[in-house]
């Protein structure tokens, strides 16, 4: 393990923070104030970061009033994978998030920044500031602790909340930033008030499960993805088992497991990714997800996760909840109105559940639910390939729905519709005993279907392709 001690001279935090985006595949970081400006210098190394398939986590301190919520919305909407929290502080409590924290992990070592410099622009370029680098083996001591510190203190901690998640934060701190006289402007005592109250009415709605929120509509749409995983016998013992399976992309080419589109001999925006090992990646990230949000359940749930990939990408998440866990009520709700009909698995007969969007969600008056459960049922069973192009025509991402459940297909159609203005076209697999295909061209209102990652990156390549043809 090495260490390093740099200073603002010659601009050296801010080219140790752009060298190791081009070298990184991951990037978690925890600073007190946060710029669109720095954003902006360093634009180019996110994009080409996440290009490479990159995962960056942030989260930031708003309860000053200094973050600008330009870069929280940046991080949330950037194609690729990124996710962005802001913490605030308890009413009354001295403790503000104060940290600055950058870590990078690369196939060969790990390091961690940690000094005086927030992600501005006059912290890399007008201040005096300074850092030190630890770097050596991820699994080193030092490095293994800081990496837990973040995970469990910071990102984690429940006063960091996801504005992805929990859109009024982020709507109300930019309306209480744009009152401010200047951005260095710290909050008034009314607007702190303002926004940690939000936060706390935020907080304990998020784990009300007797109401649907956008955190547990995605939940509902990854049961209606993985219906075809859920067994009567695991539910009444109180499991549930998820299953992301992706046979291998662009088979008959020369691209054959790799996440790209191949367009006349061009690589559509330079993205060219491993599928086994990005898909894992993703589908890990999910599951730390879940983990959070179980946990704050019932400290008593569990989760876990089971890699069976070789060529293609085969990975299970099985959740198991106990008998105090109130989020199990809400997900038995949704269970009872799926219906259940026997069918053949193997020369076995077996009991699958065909799904159905739960009332609560067709009923919420909150878009955000419908949103979010939507991004749960993409996130598992979206396609998005050149092979559902039309011939020479503009390029469409593709939903796949079990055989046995046709009416599920109509009503997420009349969903994308209803609400949302997607028009898209059923391809009925019935009489061919394959899956039913929901087809739609995409745009950038469809974005917002997709968390972040790969997906969002092809999707968004897709969009620009259409404009061009």
């Amino acid at each position: 393990m090495s260490t390093e001690f740099l200073t603002t001279k010659e601009f050296a935090i801010e080219k140790f923070i752009s060298n190791k985006l081009m070298e990184s595949s991951r990037f978690d970081w925890a600073v007190a104030y946060g710029s669109y400006t720095a954003f902006d210098i360093l634009k180019n190394e996110f994009k080409t970061f996440f290009k490479k398939g990159g995962i960056s986590r942030a989260i930031f301190d708003i309860s000053d009033g200094i973050t600008n919520p330009a870069i929280i919305e940046e991080l949330i909407t950037i194609p690729g994978e990124s996710s962005c929290k802001v913490f605030i502080p308890q009413s009354g409590s001295s403790g503000i998030l104060h940290q600055k924290i950058y870590i990078f992990d690369s196939q060969s070592d790990k390091c961690a920044l940690i000094g005086s410099a927030n992600f501005s622009r006059n912290a890399f370029r007008n201040n005096l500031e300074c850092g030190v680098v630890i770097q050596g083996k991820s699994d080193k001591n030092t490095l293994v602790k800081i990496d837990e510190y973040f995970e469990n203190e910071l990102w984690n901690s429940p006063r960091a909340i996801s504005p992805e998640l929990n859109p009024e934060i982020l709507e109300e701190y930019t309306r209480l930033f744009k009152q401010k006289k200047s951005s260095r402007q710290r909050f008034t005592h009314k607007a702190f008030n303002d926004i940690n109250e939000l936060l706390n009415n935020l907080i304990a709605a998020n784990t009300d499960y007797s109401k649907i929120r956008p955190n547990t509509s995605y939940i509902l749409g990854l049961l209606c993805a993985n219906s075809n995983s859920l067994h009567p016998l695991d539910v009444s013992k109180r499991k549930l088992t998820l299953n992301f399976r992706k046979q291998a992309l662009n088979s008959k080419s020369k691209d054959k497991g790799y996440i790209c589109a191949n367009i006349n001999g061009e690589i559509l925006g330079g993205i060219r990714l491993p599928q086994v090992t990005t898909q894992i990646s993703r589908i890990r990230l999910i599951c730390k997800e879940l983990e959070t949000l179980i946990k704050n359940d019932s400290i008593h749930n569990t989760i876990s996760l089971e890699d069976r990939s070789t060529h293609i990408t085969n990975i299970y998440i099985h959740l198991n909840f106990a008998d105090d866990s109130k989020l199990w009520g809400l997900i038995i709700r949704a269970l009872k109105q799926f219906s259940i009909k026997k069918t053949k698995k193997r020369t076995k007969d077996v009991s699958q559940f065909i799904p159905t969007i739960p009332k609560e969600i067709i009923k919420s008056a909150n878009i955000e639910n419908k949103r979010a459960f939507l991004k749960g049922y993409f996130d598992f069973r979206s396609r998005i390939s050149t092979g559902d192009r039309f011939p020479n025509g503009p390029l469409r991402i593709a939903l796949g729905i079990s055989t046995l459940a046709l009416k599920f297909a109509t009503e997420l159609e009349h969903m994308l519709k209803d609400a949302f203005n997607i028009h898209s076209v059923l391809e009925d697999g019935t009489s061919r005993g394959k899956d039913h295909v929901l087809r739609f061209k995409p745009n950038q209102d469809t974005l917002q279907f997709f968390s972040k990652g790969w997906q969002k990156l092809m999707v968004q390549e897709f969009i620009k392709f259409n404009a061009k043809s």
